[in-house]
């Protein structure tokens, strides 16, 4: 079995595993936010802790993160968002929120990117929309199986970097 990455470290695990709950049940629900930002907020929440696990100068060992910064990718190609926009979605939304207005007072928000060598105009309720049609498999996602792929990418990270933690039961009984 691997050697586990330092405490620090398996927040990010931990942060992965609700991730993967959230996209594995996507029923899971809070009186005060629907389900699809709950899993913004675990998803952000795991991008925070990400620099840990990718540091090397922490302890750990090097074919830990290398295997981890590859699954990584996986994960990351497989969401409905180019770089820049992941990238701006972490600097300028707080999916973390627990108040469901305060992400409703986000949604107007734009901004302006560049992704593949042009200059964009991103919109928050754009984002949120691909984000729940990905959710879904509709559209131009139905039948790519990238909801899939992001799922095997984060269990696969979970049993990297914390594996004595269990994989979320919803996961398990999807792969059943």
């Amino acid at each position: 079995m691997a050697t586990p990455f330092p405490e620090r470290q398996q927040e990010f695990g931990r942060n992965a595993s609700q991730l993967l709950n959230f996209l594995c049940d996507p029923t899971f629900d809070e009186p005060t936010r629907p389900p699809a930002y709950q899993a913004l907020g675990a998803w952000q929440n795991m991008e925070d802790r990400a620099w840990e696990v990718h540091d090397t100068s922490l302890p750990g060992h090097l074919s830990q993160v290398d295997t981890f910064r590859r699954h990584w990718i996986h994960f990351h190609v497989a969401l409905p968002f180019s770089e820049a926009e992941r990238e701006w979605m972490a600097e300028n939304m707080d999916f973390q929120t627990s108040h469901y207005g305060e992400i409703a007072d986000q949604l107007g928000y734009e901004g302006r990117i560049v992704s593949a060598g042009v200059h964009k105009v991103v919109a928050v309720h754009e984002l949120i929309h691909r984000w729940l049609v990905w959710r879904q498999e509709a559209d131009e996602f139905s039948g790519q199986g990238t909801l899939d792929q992001a799922r095997s990418a984060l269990a696969y990270l979970i049993r990297n970097v914390t594996p004595d933690a269990p994989l979320p039961q919803s996961y398990i009984d999807r792969s059943e």
